[in-house]
């Protein structure tokens, strides 16, 4: 078994855990239908809270638009105009009561202005971020003696930090930390 867990690295090191497909559905920006929208960007608490003190359109749109990623994925994203444009729509007509149009303005957030607004949703909401990468490959070394399966590891991994209200990493992060546990278990 251990010999055909090696094929699972290739030659650049970096383990192949999900497809391409499966990679898209965890790690890339929710798809909301309508009832989906109504659900992660009700803001009912945030927006005497937080939402009024914000100076500006945008940053309130940005805020609402990483708090229902967030509270969809346990991740946050960069994201485009084009990409988001249903999600902005919603936001500024049924959850900000604008008219304004998303092309009045650039929908982005700058990087001192993203790290505060990640920092309130993390508090908000009580998540964690991801520090001390040896705490998670401890966490798998425990598991890997019943099952050495990346994509076991994994799922695993994922639910450890959901459960533990840990912000989810980029997939790459993932990569590592489950190639560095099975490299030391195949020693």
């Amino acid at each position: 078994m251990k010999n055909k867990q090696k094929t699972a690295l290739n030659n650049q090191e970096k383990l192949f855990i999900l497809n391409n497909q499966e990679q898209e559905e965890i790690f890339q920006i929710p798809k909301f239908r309508q009832k989906n929208r109504i659900n992660y960007f009700n803001i009912s608490y945030f927006k005497n809270e937080y939402i009024k003190n914000m100076k500006t359109l945008e940053s309130k749109v940005v805020f609402i638009l990483q708090l229902g990623y967030f509270k969809s994925s346990f991740q946050f994203f960069s994201f485009e105009l084009n990409r988001c444009k249903k999600d902005i729509d919603f936001i500024l007509r049924d959850i900000l009561d604008t008219n304004k149009e998303i092309k009045n303005f650039n929908i982005s957030s700058g990087e001192k202005t993203g790290r505060l607004q990640r920092r309130k949703i993390i508090k908000i909401l009580n998540f964690k971020e991801l520090k001390n990468l040896e705490e998670y490959e401890i966490f798998l070394s425990k598991h890997i003696q019943t099952n050495i399966d990346p994509k076991l590891l994994f799922q695993l991994l994922f639910n450890y930090l959901i459960n533990n209200k840990i912000i989810i990493p980029k997939y790459y992060i993932f990569q590592s930390i489950i190639s560095k546990v099975i490299k030391i278990y195949e020693g």
